[in-house]
């Protein structure tokens, strides 16, 4: 007997079985693949190692020209992959011992809740192991890809997924990749820095439309993905319509706009879909007093893996409340509350902070309210912007592409929305998260003692336009 049955061994569920089992709990932890979920296997871990090897590339190619290198240099994608299985491997050995050491047991193959406080696992050998629980369960099993029937023939050939990226065994020289998202902007960061020919396609006016404001993210990702050396073709209010696959392996991409593409590849990376098999004989409208908590992609919205792995913890407690109707007892600050079918960009409008961040090259985060939520929210505010060609730091690493823009409430002068475009973006978002969750007025930014040079001064002397 066991007092939680975690199904799905991605971060929110690694996350909730560590917590249960520091409560003192008897856990089992499900997982039907490999431990780690698509962020270790699939997705954040070895897409961020091969956009790493990318930028190496693009760097040392720039170099060349400063007299560091000499020489023809090349990308070896075959190899890259090597790197990034590894990486993977490493930390899914790392996971797994700890948590086999933390005393949760492991189950390997496919779960089914049924009526009865019980949970069915088949095996992939075929045999059937039976799980009871007395506390609750917490599914976490996580996302997929988001299919296109009317692609399914093309699919593992002409058309990948964002999942798919290891199925590619050789750099296309020209791709299309659909969807102007995170995935998408990471995707056509990482082909455009290798030398391939990138088309991104992106359905609304704007790339990253749900996080960002229309003028920054024209201002800065838009502009720099066009320009050379990387030469991204950015095609905004259009959707792949048709596919063409010729005997001779030709494939065309056609587009609601009418334009038209010969290219080596297509990467569909344009949203994902929860995984739901996992009801035996009970119905998922009638699961509210039963003591199942979804958190994370399973709760019906595709979210990030930090979420779940939050609200992995949140809903372990709650489960081990002395309670019996836990979701009753939903505090209405939890993270497993307020995320409950919202996606990140939602969270904004309702003053949850969130640290959203992305890889592409240049990298891009933020955190807190767009100028469109503020205005809809009837915050007056004011704006602040500084370029990175303003910093030293930038102009030391030869990286001046990038801007800042800072709103902060005019009634009370705090900061209450950045969106950061540049190098390191994604590693000094968090400065500004901690300092906007302490509500620090924006003059105390100014006072902080800021070590010099680092990309974190941007912040600073943003504000300070304020002053003047």
């Amino acid at each position: 007997m066991y007092d939680i049955v975690v199904i799905g061994a991605g971060p929110g569920g690694i996350a909730a079985a560590q917590e249960a089992k520091r409560l003192g709990a008897r856990v089992a932890l499900v997982e039907k693949e490999k431990i780690g979920g698509v962020c270790l296997n699939k997705g954040c871990i070895p897409t961020k190692a091969l956009i790493n090897k990318a930028k190496a590339f693009k760097e040392t190619q720039k170099n060349i020209s400063k007299g560091i290198f000499s020489g023809n240099i090349r990308a070896e994608w075959s190899e890259m992959l090597e790197n990034a299985v590894s990486v993977v491997g490493v930390g899914r050995g790392g996971i797994e011992s700890a948590i086999k050491s933390l005393g949760v047991d492991l189950y390997y193959g496919k779960a089914a809740i049924f009526s009865g406080n019980k949970v069915r696992v088949e095996e992939s050998e075929g045999a059937e192991v039976e799980l009871n629980y007395e506390k609750g369960v917490v599914v976490a099993v996580g996302s997929e890809p988001k299919k296109f029937k009317e692609f399914n023939q093309f699919e593992g050939n002409a058309v990948l997924y964002s999942d798919d990226i290891f199925k590619l065994r050789e750099l296309p020289n020209k791709i299309l990749i659909v969807g102007g998202g995170a995935m998408g902007c990471e995707f056509a960061s990482l082909f455009a820095n290798l030398g391939a020919e990138v088309i991104l396609v992106e359905y609304f006016s704007t790339l990253l439309p749900k996080i960002l404001d229309e003028d920054f993210s024209r201002s800065t990702i838009m502009r720099e993905f066009k320009k050379p050396p990387k030469k991204i073709n950015v095609i905004t209010g259009a959707s792949l319509k048709d596919i063409e696959k010729d005997c001779s392996g030709k494939i065309t991409a056609a587009l609601s706009d009418n334009q038209f593409f010969e290219v080596d590849k297509i990467l569909i990376a344009a949203g994902r879909t929860v995984n739901s098999e996992i009801f035996g004989d009970l119905k998922s409208e009638n699961i509210a007093d039963k003591n199942i908590l979804f958190i994370g992609d399973a709760k019906g919205v595709c979210g990030t893996a930090y979420i779940a792995d939050k609200e992995g913890v949140d809903a372990v407690n709650l489960l081990l409340q002395d309670n019996n109707d836990c979701m009753s007892c939903i505090d209405a600050n939890s993270f497993l509350c307020v995320y409950r079918d919202m996606e990140v960009s939602q969270c904004l409008s309702k003053n949850i902070l969130v640290p959203y961040v992305i890889f592409s090259d240049p990298e891009i985060a933020v955190v807190g309210l767009t100028e469109k939520l503020a205005t809809e929210k009837g915050i007056k505010i004011r704006i602040a912007k500084y370029l990175y060609r303003q910093m030293g730091r930038s102009h030391c690493d030869g990286e001046v592409a990038g801007e800042v823009k800072m709103l902060v409430n005019a009634d009370d002068n705090r900061v209450v929305g950045v969106q950061l475009f540049g190098d390191c973006a994604t590693e000094i978002i968090q400065i500004a998260y901690v300092l906007m969750n302490q509500k620090i007025f924006y003059e105390g930014w100014i006072d902080l003692l800021w070590p010099h040079p680092v990309y974190g001064e941007i912040f600073k002397e943003a504000l300070k336009t304020l002053k003047r």
